[in-house]
């Protein structure tokens, strides 16, 4: 099947009868808008259930968007595809509107839509002048080429088009892609001023910041929460989550360190293989460490210094339980063996080690907020540990955390709405109640 061709196979294609629910076709051209494209996804398809989406992945992603898009298509490609196959996708299914997301500018995908008469919008990117006018000719490409790539500026990533629409022959590639699009959901003020320098009208225009692919906070039974809440009570608590069992040793010599400062704590302990869940716990015990197993129904009593779960499902109670949290697999294993994401959605400071993929974008951005605590070894992990355990400094380490990666879904729901509006005045509807809304 060539590109595309899951799109045709498993997009409804037939129209529905009376007034039709919007087609949207989202187009993540770069591996680090995917998360933007599947949270994008998520809320349009809450707030308007019957829209009918088309999800288009390009490249290869670090780990695998979150959250997962919502029931429909999701297509992954390793680049754009070329005008056929995009042409014949866009007479087949006729999308109300493709929406783009990055800082890459698909020049085939962009004409054919021009000529197919489908209008673009572009989503999550930021747009920067050049600082000095460039007097280098780009070499022309081929047709699937990305006119507009990611280029570093000091804000991160952007457009850069080197020239104006205002100057005739002598506009960029560029700047000729970025007038073709009809409407602009920007991540800041600067880029909705460096579009309006280029000629584009201001209400083409609005910046409502970046939108993030917030994860859906795991689950846990409330009776349960609140029942172990109440036998830990005013306990010191902390959390390695998908411990690998070479990293054992890191984590015991935190803990023991920890106790010496506060006696009452409780370390809860999930193993990255649920079948090592004893095992771990008899090294706990040979330490001399009181420790209790989910597994057999024991409680963390008073005296119980460690409680080992085997059962991953349960992470969402552990979060929460939990305020100050070891990212398994970053000090000695693999990398990360769980979503740093996971963590600070419920309100779990982070500590992790430097190996950190396959989630190095979420640990990037958790970084750039100052939200984690990162440790370079077992000792560095032990004075982490008891610094943390002041409830003050573990809780800006959250704040910043849940505020990094959680934020940024007020934004994805007012593009959400942003676009189904577009949508509406393109065909001249009146505006509509949103059944999924609220």
């Amino acid at each position: 099947m060539g590109p595309l061709g899951g799109l045709f196979a498993s997009v409804p294609l037939a129209l529905p009868e009376g007034e039709g629910s919007p087609r949207l076709w989202l187009v993540a051209t770069e591996p680090g808008a995917q998360g933007a494209a599947a949270e994008l996804a998520r809320q349009i398809h809450r707030i308007e259930p019957e829209a009918q989406l088309a999800l288009c992945l390009v490249g290869r992603a670090e780990a695998p968007a979150d959250p997962t898009p919502p029931p429909g298509t999701l297509q992954r490609l390793d680049e754009v595809p070329g005008a056929g196959p995009v042409s014949r996708f866009l007479r087949r299914w006729r999308p109300d509107l493709i929406v783009l997301l990055g800082h890459a500018l698909p020049d085939t995908l962009i004409g054919e839509a021009q000529a197919a008469g489908v209008p673009l919008a572009l989503a999550d990117a930021r747009i920067s002048l050049p600082q000095k006018p460039s007097r280098r000719r780009r070499p022309a490409g081929s047709a699937g080429e990305l006119a507009g790539r990611v280029t570093g500026t000091a804000a991160g990533p952007a457009i850069v088009p080197q020239g104006s629409l205002l100057r005739g022959p002598r506009q960029s590639r560029t700047a000729t892609l970025l007038g073709r699009i009809g409407r602009f959901w920007l991540r800041d003020a600067a880029s909705a001023s460096a579009l309006q320098a280029l000629g584009i009208a201001p209400e083409r225009i609005a910046h409502p910041g970046t939108i993030t692919d917030a994860p859906e906070p795991l689950s846990c039974t409330e009776a349960e929460r609140a029942a172990l809440a109440e036998l830990l009570r005013a306990r010191p608590v902390w959390l390695a989550a998908g411990l690998p069992a070479a990293e054992l040793d890191w984590v015991l010599r935190a803990h023991l360190n920890g106790l010496r400062h506060a006696h009452r704590l409780l370390l809860i302990l999930v193993p990255a293989d649920p079948a090592e869940a004893e095992t771990l716990a008899d090294h706990c015990a040979a330490e001399g460490l009181a420790v209790a197993r989910r597994a057999r129904d024991e409680e963390p009593e008073e005296d119980i210094q460690v409680l080992v779960a085997g059962d991953q499902v349960e992470m969402g109670l552990w979060y929460r339980l939990a305020p100050l949290c070891w990212m398994g697999g970053t000090g000695r294993g693999a990398g990360s063996t769980r979503a740093p994401f996971e963590a600070a959605a419920l309100g779990s400071a982070i500590i992790h080690g430097p190996r950190v993929d396959p989630y190095a974008g979420q640990y990037a951005r958790l970084a750039a907020a100052r939200a984690m605590r990162l440790v370079a070894g077992p000792a560095a992990l032990a004075d982490a540990v008891t610094d943390l355990l002041a409830p003050d400094k573990a809780a800006l380490l959250a704040h910043n955390a849940w505020a990094s990666c959680c934020a940024g879904a007020g934004v994805a729901q007012r593009v959400a709405e942003d676009v189904l509006d577009h949508v509406d005045a393109l065909h001249a509807v009146p505006p509509r109640p949103r059944g999924g809304a609220g």
